[in-house]
Parts: C-alpha cells; sequence; structure tokens
C-alpha cells in the first residue's frame, strides 16, 4: 500500500494494526533529550520517521537512532527532532489553563494543552516488523448490524448516528483541530469505511456528541440527540467524564439509553464504545473507566440471552490497554489528559470497524 506523505488516506488510516507487518505514522513523543520512545511492534526497517504533519522527514544517524534491544528511537545530540523538555512536561509550579495537579510523587504539576501543542511535539514513525502482534483482533459481532449493512448494500439511505462525548466530537484529531495531515475524526472514519465497504452513496452520517458530557447527560438530552434522528444505527460512546461513577452506575446510565433507544427505535442496531482510558498522571481523571467495559460484556451476555441481536460491543478500553503495556500515555494524545491523537483515533475507528464489519 503506497503512502503519500502529507496526506490523509483513509485506507492507510484503517489498515488494521493487528494485521500484516507494516505500521504507518505510528506516533511518539520524547520527554527530555535523553527519552527513549518505544515503538509498538519489534522493528525489522524503518520506513520513514517524519514530523507529525509530514512536512520534515528525519534522518537516522543525524537526528536519531534505532536502539533493537529496547526496540526504541532515541534522539541523536543536535537532533531537528522535536521534544519537550522534562521541566516543561513535569511542572514545579500551576500554570493557569496549561497544567493540572499531577499523580506523581515529587512531580506537582503536569502538562496539559488543547489544539494541536502536543501533536506538533510528536514524529510519526512507519516501518516494517516482524509480524509479532502486540494487539489482539477485537471481536466481530457483525450479526448484530446485518439490517444496517443489508440497506447499506441496497443503498437505501441508512442514517448513521454517532452519540458521545468529545473523544466522539473528534478531539483531538488532526482534521478537528486544523493540523496537518487533517485526518478525519474516529466515527467519520468508521463512517466512510463502512460506506465504502458495502458501496453505498447515500448514506447520512449525523453526530450528535457533545464535549464534557457524561452518560447522565447523554440520558438527559437522549429523545433530542437520538431517537427524534430515528438513525438505523447508533454508537453510544460515554465514559471518559464519569469518573465519579461506579461501573455499575454507568452501566445503569447505558442501559436506560440504550432501552430508551429500543423502545422508540425496535429496528435500529445499538453499539456501546467502550472508552479510551484516561491519563493516570492527571489527577481527577481516572476513576473506574478501565471496568466500565467489563460491565457492557456481562450485559451484553445476559441481554442477548433475552433474544436481544441487535446490539454489540466495540471493546476500545482492552485496546488502549494493550497499547499502553509498550507505549506511554503521551506518545498518543492530543491534550495529555483524555483526548486522542491521530493515532489513538485511528485505534478507536479499526476497533469500532472490526467490531461491525470485520470477518
Amino acid at each position: 500500500m503506497a503512502q503519500k506523505f502529507g496526506e490523509y488516506n483513509l485506507d492507510i488510516y484503517m489498515k488494521p494494526l493487528w494485521d500484516g507487518d507494516i505500521v504507518y505514522n505510528e506516533t511518539l513523543m520524547f520527554v527530555g533529550e535523553e527519552d527513549c520512545a518505544p515503538l509498538l511492534y519489534p522493528v525489522v526497517e524503518i520506513i520513514s520517521v517524519r514530523s507529525y504533519d509530514s512536512t520534515k522527514e528525519y534522518v537516522c544517524g543525524v537526528d536519531y537512532e534505532y536502539n533493537a534491544k529496547r526496540n526504541c528511537i532515541v534522539l541523536k545530540e543536535g537532533t531537528s527532532m522535536p521534544y519537550i523538555p522534562l521541566d516543561e512536561y513535569y511542572l514545579s509550579n500551576p500554570r493557569p489553563g496549561v497544567s493540572f495537579p499531577c499523580t506523581l510523587q515529587g512531580k506537582p504539576y503536569i502538562s496539559f494543552r488543547e489544539g494541536n501543542y502536543f501533536s506538533s511535539k510528536q514524529v510519526a514513525v512507519t516501518y516494517r516488523h516482524t509480524g509479532q502482534k502486540n494487539l489482539p483482533i477485537p471481536k466481530s459481532q457483525k450479526e448484530a448490524f446485518v439490517g444496517v449493512i443489508d440497506k447499506m448494500r441496497k443503498n437505501q439511505a441508512p442514517k448513521i448516528l454517532f452519540y458521545g462525548d468529545s473523544i466522539t466530537v473528534g478531539a483531538n484529531s488532526s482534521g478537528f483541530v486544523n493540523y496537518a495531515p487533517y485526518a478525519d475524526i474516529w466515527a467519520k472514519m468508521v463512517f466512510d469505511s463502512i460506506t465504502k465497504k458495502y458501496a453505498c452513496t447515500n448514506a447520512e452520517y449525523v453526530n450528535t456528541a457533545v464535549g464534557g458530557w457524561s452518560s447522565q447527560d447523554g440520558i438527559n438530552a437522549l429523545d433530542t440527540s437520538v431517537i427524534a434522528h430515528a438513525p438505523d444505527a447508533v454508537f453510544l460512546a460515554f465514559g471518559m467524564n464519569d469518573v465519579s461513577l461506579t461501573p455499575k452506575q454507568h452501566l445503569d446510565n447505558v442501559k436506560t439509553m440504550v432501552s430508551r433507544i429500543r423502545a422508540a427505535l425496535p429496528d435500529t442496531a445499538i453499539c456501546l464504545v467502550s472508552t479510551m482510558l484516561p491519563n493516570e498522571e492527571v489527577k481527577g481523571f481516572y476513576g473506574s473507566q478501565d471496568m466500565f467495559c467489563e460491565e457492557y460484556l456481562s450485559y451484553l451476555e445476559e441481554i442477548k440471552a433475552m433474544g436481544e441481536t441487535k446490539i454489540c460491543v466495540a471493546n476500545v478500553t482492552e485496546a488502549h490497554k494493550k497499547v499502553l503495556e509498550v507505549k506511554r500515555y503521551y506518545d498518543m494524545t492530543g491534550n495529555n489528559v483524555n483526548h486522542v491523537n491521530d493515532f489513538m483515533a485511528r485505534v478507536y475507528a479499526q476497533t469500532v470497524f472490526q467490531t461491525i464489519c470485520g470477518k
């Protein structure tokens, strides 16, 4: 698959990270000049290391070296590659609007930014690897979407709706923050991939997500934001802002939304999209989000046993956990707290697409 650097390409961005032996545009960030930025898979060949916006290519032996023993990229002295100095990432004093209290001992505050600040400090690596897979293949549950898929195949103008918080709004995908390579948000990548797969030219994309919303907000606005649109499929993606809720409390809210959608729209397919995780080094954002999807999966088995066939779970949480076993949070974040960058948006999109359309 040929990659034209500097341009967003849906096929390349949606190439599953668990498939094949090439990873395109995996993002890294360096905190301090001596940081060693790990790659997801063991490298056979570095094809390209570029700035996040792809305008600049960095040179091995001049800007960086590949450390095979640690499977990471390290900076060379005098490098032109971006990095954030340690004392600019971990702060001694608060900076209003651009920092939060930090959970690490001896590091009172941690850097935060919206917009493209973190993206501009990240680099994108394309490489060939050994074929070892660190990411699980999401379970295909396309039987939940057979009605929608049939409408797509027949070009019957299905309406696909996405409902959630700021991650589903699009923060901080490069297209959302108007920064090259201007990649689409995860929801639009999913929509475009579905319509392309089934050659549907008249499907309608609806996104009613709102930044900062919790699952309770989702309940409160459900009639106008979902039911009034009468979608053929709805993706419910809440959880990041339910920091104060237990897994059961969060699930109860999701069950309320599902029950009300099902009562009003008995034929609508529903995909529950579990949340990525917040940065555990930032105080006030990490609650029980890592356990929400376990509740989803138990609920799914329960309702399937009762005859429900039009609901599925896209386990983004598990995918994020697996990536975090290898990489650091700041390698793939848009704001260093709870938003995606383009790489993490691809994890979302690929996980959801495999769930509803995979083999």
